[in-house]
């Protein structure tokens, strides 16, 4: 942690310091490196966020279609679909998790659709009353994606004791309409988003690329917190407290994400390569990314290249990670080596992420964890 603190100071004294709009610190030395933040800027938001939040919103749709589908005459056919297009708005909504500033964080649109594990029983009691305020604090874990991972699916795969809830079910009409509601909900907030951010109305886009410099509330301060927040959440939300690295060893299988559909790992995947191509700048196309940017300073990591090192490292963590297999809830109680494996390769890019790059790039890192790293 006194490494941590030395790094927090240098920062710190580089911002006070002043920099130039379009220079940075050099890490070996007082020399100023010119780069073009417009055009980092510029291709993160039109080649990335905005794709990525076009692509949620269209797998929303679908999945607004599906549900009003099956809700309306349920069987098992609609029901099988209606998992399918969830699936598919929850792996895009993985590559959008990282944005959360600017219009997402007016919404605050990570926990809104995405706080797990989920409360059934919070649910079961807005089934069962009727009267519910999802934007109330006491349902921000029975909202989003995680609620309707458990009205959708069975830990047991079983799909007629799901379709049961929808038909037989003395309260099969509140249980629909909870459904509804959800996907409702998780749609107008995604679509909000989205529309901010396009040229044609919000245009946050613009403000986003003109929001130049390092400092913090600069659009380069807080995409750098945000991919970092964003890659701790997958360290410890998705595998580190799952796999007990928060309870002295126990495994916690329920506090997996998707716990009740059972693709925690493909999830997480997902996530991680979000992260991966958010760092590199590969979105509709392959332009100009955060490697570039340290590239251009000329950051070291050892003998090598900063900007090699934290590449490498996401490599590495993505290949452990493909070998642990889901249903991730299982796992960390039959194999927790192989799960072990790969959360060390993760917690090896936070040290990257968190702490080398932001002190190249002269951005503070504004957040807390509280784990320690």
């Amino acid at each position: 942690m006194k490494l941590k603190q030395i790094l927090t100071n240098t920062m710190q004294f580089c911002l006070v310091a002043g920099l130039l709009v379009f220079s940075s610190c050099n890490p070996e030395g007082n020399n100023q490196v010119n780069f073009d933040h417009t055009a980092l800027l510029e291709n993160i938001g039109s080649n990335i966020i905005i794709p990525n939040y076009t692509d949620l919103s269209d797998k929303m749709n679908l999945l607004q279609q599906a549900a009003n589908d099956f809700t309306t005459a349920p069987d098992n056919l609609k029901l099988t679909t209606l998992q399918t297009t969830f699936k598919n708005a929850y792996l895009s909504w993985q590559k959008c998790s990282a944005f959360e500033f600017g219009p997402a964080m007016q919404v605050s649109l990570r926990m809104s659709v995405n706080t797990f594990p989920t409360d059934s029983v919070q649910i079961q009691s807005n089934i069962t009353s009727g009267s519910y305020n999802l934007e109330a604090a006491n349902n921000i874990d029975a909202r989003g994606f995680p609620a309707l991972d458990y009205l959708l699916h069975k830990r047991n795969d079983n799909n007629l004791e799901v379709l049961e809830r929808f038909t037989t079910n003395p309260e099969a009409q509140a249980w629909k309409d909870y459904l509804t509601a959800l996907v409702n909900d998780t749609k107008n907030l995604v679509d909000a988003v989205k529309n901010n951010w396009q040229p044609s109305s919000g245009n946050y886009l613009a403000t986003f690329i003109s929001n130049d410099g390092t400092d913090v509330g600069s659009s380069l301060g807080e995409l750098v917190n945000q991919l970092n927040l964003d890659y701790e959440q997958l360290k410890n939300a998705r595998i580190g407290i799952p796999a007990g690295k928060q309870t002295l060893g126990v495994a916690l299988p329920e506090k997996c994400e998707a716990y009740y559909a059972g693709y925690s790992v493909e999830l997480a995947l997902e996530h991680i390569n979000g992260i991966k191509n958010l760092y590199l700048g590969a979105g509709d196309a392959d332009g100009v990314g955060l490697d570039e940017y340290l590239i251009a300073l000329d950051a070291k990591h050892g003998s090598g290249q900063l900007s090699d090192a934290i590449k490498t490292q996401l490599d590495f963590a993505i290949t452990t990670l493909q070998n642990v297999p889901d249903p991730l809830s299982e796992t960390v109680v039959s194999n927790q080596t192989i799960v072990n494996t790969a959360y060390t390769e993760i917690q090896k890019g936070v040290v990257l992420l968190k702490t080398d790059m932001p002190s190249a790039l002269s951005v503070l890192i504004t957040y807390q964890d509280g784990d320690g790293d």
